[in-house]
């Protein structure tokens, strides 16, 4: 029903700082886009509108791109072709954000010669947000971080396969303020809805290092219009 990344540290003074979130019923911590490169975070996102949103490129996307990007009946994909590759100079954002291929080595991303977006898996959904802003679901103090997330997913050819119904986090995080932190912890907070939500129960694998949520009566939500019914599955974050 809801994740969100949660991160805290220390300063040298012993001053804790603090971003995450759980529904954003009562406030966020977290922001749309990057911050400025040079350390002087305090704008926050400028331009944010333009980061409001997610990239979400196939493997079947991208290797329709390669086989027919200088065919002049070839439509690019929008994810494609506004790839957030680089930050704005002008924002004094970072040169380099979204990761590419960079076919020609100029160091530039031209999708319309060639370079096309680095994913993982099968299909890639990415997007970039900070905890720069004021702290309205936390109240605690910003951190100065950028984090830039990956979510992918991938087919696996060999059968039923778990990781048929597995989506991965891959989470690159930016320390952008001028304050080192120590005893800092990161986790996931998520809350897992399998189906109907109030007959669920939660457990733990402490060898496998993941939690899970399994259904707590035979039939899950009966009479309740979102349910699976006598067909339950399990849910597992690692």
């Amino acid at each position: 029903f809801s994740s969100s990344l949660w991160i805290g540290g220390k300063t040298v003074d012993d001053e804790l700082h603090f971003a995450g979130e759980r529904y954003c019923q009562v406030g966020s911590d977290f922001w749309p886009g990057p911050l400025r490169a040079d350390g002087n975070a305090a704008t926050g996102s400028v331009n944010a509108g333009q980061w409001l949103r997610t990239w979400k490129i196939s493997r079947e996307e991208i290797n329709n791109h390669l086989a027919y990007y200088d065919d002049p009946a070839y439509t690019m994909p929008e994810a494609i072709e506004s790839w957030p590759a680089h930050g704005n100079p002008l924002l004094n954002q970072d040169e380099f954000i979204a990761p590419f291929v960079d076919v020609d080595q100029d160091l530039e991303y031209h999708p319309e010669r060639g370079d096309y977006p680095f994913i993982k898996g099968d299909v890639t959904v990415f997007f970039v947000y900070n905890d720069q802003l004021l702290h309205t679901e936390s109240q605690a103090l910003p951190m100065g971080i950028e984090i830039h997330c990956m979510a992918w997913a991938l087919k696996d050819t060999r059968g039923d396969s778990p990781y048929n119904s597995t989506i991965f986090y891959s989470y690159k995080i930016f320390n952008k303020s001028t304050t080192d932190y120590f005893d800092t912890y990161l986790g996931i907070f998520t809350d897992l809805d399998l189906g109907y939500a109030w007959d669920d129960y939660i457990g733990c694998h402490v060898g496998n290092g993941n939690f899970y949520v399994y259904n707590g009566v035979p039939i899950d939500g009966i009479g309740e219009p979102v349910s699976f019914g006598e067909h339950i599955p399990s849910q597992s974050v690692c």
